[in-house]
């Protein structure tokens, strides 16, 4: 038995011995980061375009009709939407062109040649789906309706394109 607690005590102090020898510390540490980062470009795009109504006479009864061609380029495959805004009238429904002194014309963009489709920007008219296959191009339908008395003059609007796939 003695010898029993003879061991039971050299294994209690060999422990005691092992938990006193001075252990490394651990080197100081610093945190620092590692930031992620791409940019993302779109690779369609879309070429401006123009409407040319030509020349209105004012008060005319006849309408003035014009079309112009919006076209897309180096578009993944898949579908793409175009949207058209109301330009400085702000109302897709009632777009108007303005001279220099704030008269303006009527005149309205359609999706289609018998002029009955207003294009529009998803809230209002009919916005076209196109299936582009790289590239794709999209004829635009305007008209001046006649009657309109306006003074003369150099009259213009800028309707926004958006394009989203």
């Amino acid at each position: 038995m003695e010898h029993m607690r003879l061991r039971r005590l050299a294994a209690a102090a060999s422990l005691f011995a092992v938990a006193a020898i001075p252990q490394p510390l651990p080197a100081a540490s610093e945190t620092g980061t590692l930031t992620a980062r791409v940019e993302v470009v779109s690779t369609c795009t879309v070429r401006d375009a123009e409407i040319d109504f030509g020349t209105y006479v004012s008060g005319q009864q006849d309408d003035v009709d014009a079309t112009a061609v919006i076209e897309v380029a180096e578009c993944p495959v898949g579908s793409v939407r175009l949207e058209l805004d109301g330009g400085g009238s702000g109302n897709v429904r009632r777009r108007q062109m303005r001279d220099g002194s704030g008269h303006t014309v009527d005149y309205q963009i359609y999706a289609d040649s018998a002029r009955r489709t207003v294009f529009g920007d998803g809230r209002s008219g009919r916005p076209l789906q196109l299936d582009a296959q790289g590239s794709g191009r999209v004829t635009v339908y305007a008209r001046i309706p006649g009657g309109q008395v306006v003074p003369e003059g150099v009259y213009t609007d800028t309707v926004r394109v958006t394009m989203s796939f």
